[in-house]
């Protein structure tokens, strides 16, 4: 019997050894050419987002990546120009014929390194939040708010995880029309020496 427990008690040991090995396997670093960031790193990106219902602009973001470790922030997400924003889908159908203002909100939102994409999540200001304002006739809401709730999740995936040149943006986001919006898109940098720079 004392065999038996000394055989268990071993066998429990090299489990629990086990288990910061396999956690370990990953360890979230932005990284410049590379190399994990020596200090922080920012980066303009600009692009185009379609939120399905709809709306589609060409955006601008700024976004700062946390040397040391996997987290990061977006401090900017907003149109280029309202006037060459599209209004498509349920939104045109309402009545509606442009956007006249977009405003994020709880800025900075966060990111954070999972490896082969980074999830965009709340800051500690709150959640993901924008609120759209618009102008038409008809049945036209005038305002409507994308939020990000419980369940939802926003990803910005690299085509190259070691060097990236292009980010494209997916996931799902509450309306205040009682909708869940897709979201899509891409981003590059602005500054031509930012492309291929950094990595996760």
């Amino acid at each position: 019997m004392k065999k038996f427990i000394a055989l268990v008690t071993a066998f429990a040991a090299l489990a629990a050894l086990a288990i910061p090995v396999s956690a370990s396997a990953y360890t979230s670093s932005w990284k410049m050419e590379g190399t994990p960031l020596a200090a922080n790193g920012t980066i303009t990106l600009t692009g185009w987002a379609k939120f399905s219902g709809g709306t589609k602009c060409h955006v601008h973001a700024h976004i700062t990546l946390t040397a040391g470790g996997g987290t990061g922030e977006a401090s900017e997400f907003s149109p280029q120009n309202l006037s060459e924003c599209e209004i498509t889908e349920t939104l045109k159908t309402l009545g509606c014929t442009a956007l006249t203002s977009s405003t994020p909100e709880n800025l900075p939102w966060m990111l954070d390194d999972e490896g082969t994409y980074a999830k965009v999540s709340s800051g500690a200001s709150g959640p993901i939040k924008l609120t759209n304002h618009y102008t038409g006739t008809g049945f036209c809401p005038g305002t409507v708010t994308l939020e990000e709730r419980a369940g939802e999740e926003l990803r910005a995936t690299p085509d190259n995880v070691s060097a990236i040149h292009k980010l494209t943006l997916s996931g799902t986001i509450h309306t205040s029309l009682g909708t869940t919006s897709t979201v899509t898109g891409e981003l590059e940098p602005v500054n031509p020496a930012d492309s291929g720079t950094y990595g996760l």
